[in-house]
């Protein structure tokens, strides 16, 4: 059962404006899933585009991971945010707007979705999250 919901964010919460439709669904997925932000920006680059604030007002937690030497498409990034959630990867889905961190995510056991619109992306997502209930 999906339960936990990780978006990449140039791409997909900047694209290269600031997604606000996306950012307003963030709000209405809340209240079911946990929702996750899960970038291979470094925390201080996230910064310009989501203030600490902000990141604690939209996200359940932050994974910002540059600078950490593992980034994705590196399977072990994957790893490494489903063992700090300590979630099975079949728990979680992957929004990125990246065809390879896509396959890695899928590879690694999660679902995938990769973003190309708002309207695609919610249907999708709604279609996986379906699928595990």
């Amino acid at each position: 059962m999906h339960k936990d919901i990780l978006f990449d964010c140039i791409g997909v919460l900047y694209t290269p404006d600031r997604n606000q439709l996306l950012i307003d669904y963030i709000q209405q997925l809340r209240q079911k899933y946990k929702v996750f932000l899960f970038s291979n920006l470094s925390p201080s680059s996230l910064q310009r585009y989501f203030d600490t604030s902000e990141q604690k007002q939209l996200f359940d937690a932050v994974f910002a991971i540059g600078g950490s030497g593992v980034l994705k498409p590196d399977t072990q990034a994957y790893s490494d945010v489903c063992e700090d959630l300590l979630i099975a990867a079949d728990q979680a889905v992957m929004i990125d707007d990246s065809s390879d961190n896509c396959v890695a995510a899928r590879r690694f056991g999660m679902a995938a979705v990769k973003y190309e619109s708002f309207e695609q992306t919610r249907r999708d997502l709604s279609a996986v999250l379906e699928q595990g209930a």
